[in-house]
């Protein structure tokens, strides 16, 4: 049973959700609660209705990309253009992406690999990448 009603998801995805992720993702060690807050708040999104879809701001939410080492960034992908890490998709998806960003890691999510390695969470990949898609990760280059 859910205890939120579909009509105010929306608005508690902009007014608290999203806000508390862009404000505990820039924590390193917090990366478990933030992909947390990330799930419930794809979840929400693959649930509600395309017009209720056009008031969320989607500049709030952050994805995490590959920074530096084991670091993870976090960016907004409605401003920079995020696809799937190595790993998530198909060993030639894997590889056009790898040949059309050329080392761009932070256009894309971090590996498979570095996802799994997460204690705590739960890395069902079909999920994943539901969520990930929902909250506007690309599969494809544009």
């Amino acid at each position: 049973m859910e205890l939120v009603k579909n009509p105010r998801r929306p608005e508690i995805i902009n007014e608290v959700l999203a806000p508390y992720l862009s404000e505990i993702c820039v924590d390193h060690e917090e990366r478990v609660k933030a992909l947390a807050v990330l799930a419930k708040i794809a979840d929400w999104l693959h649930d509600i209705k395309q017009g209720s879809r056009a008031v969320i701001d989607f500049e709030k939410i952050r994805v995490p990309v590959a920074g530096n080492g084991e670091h993870w960034d976090w960016v907004n992908p409605v401003d920079v253009d995020v696809y799937f890490g190595d790993g998530w998709l198909s060993p030639e998806i894997d590889k056009l992406l790898g040949k059309a960003y050329r080392g761009e890691d932070s256009a894309r999510l971090p590996s498979l690999s570095s996802f799994k390695s997460l204690k705590d969470i739960d890395v069902s990949i079909d999920f994943w990448l539901m969520r990930f898609k929902s909250v506007g990760v690309r599969d494809t280059p544009r």
